[in-house]
């Protein structure tokens, strides 16, 4: 309840200038690092992105480390955060998305281009 009254929140990816914070579940963190991965095999000639490394430097950084103990000290899990179907809606686009990465792999040039954005 504490978290859902203050302006914070934990759950989800938010955009603010070039920076992206936020937090994911492991299963969500894993299907963006694959396609990822599928993506530099679909577009050989993009510069390939180790979401897995960047992902795991971030949460060493000293401010994940510490919204991380403070949701243990509130006993706050990403279940508790995400009531509003966020977790769902999450998982809805990635799987749209690794629709669109598919048929990108199928399609030619500008096509491919297309679904790739």
């Amino acid at each position: 309840d504490q978290l859902r009254k203050s302006d914070t929140n934990f759950f989800g990816v938010f955009l603010e200038g070039p920076c992206v914070a936020g937090f994911l579940p492991n299963n969500a963190a894993s299907a963006v690092a694959e396609q990822w991965d599928y993506i530099s095999q679909i577009l050989p000639e993009l510069e390939f992105l180790p979401f897995d490394t960047h992902l795991d430097n971030r949460k060493r950084m000293s401010w994940y480390q510490k919204v991380k103990k403070n949701m243990e000290k509130l006993s706050i899990g990403p279940t508790q955060i995400a009531t509003y179907g966020e977790e769902n809606g999450i998982r809805a686009l990635l799987s749209f998305s690794t629709l669109c990465l598919l048929l990108a792999e199928e399609s030619e040039e500008d096509e491919k281009d297309q679904f790739v954005k």
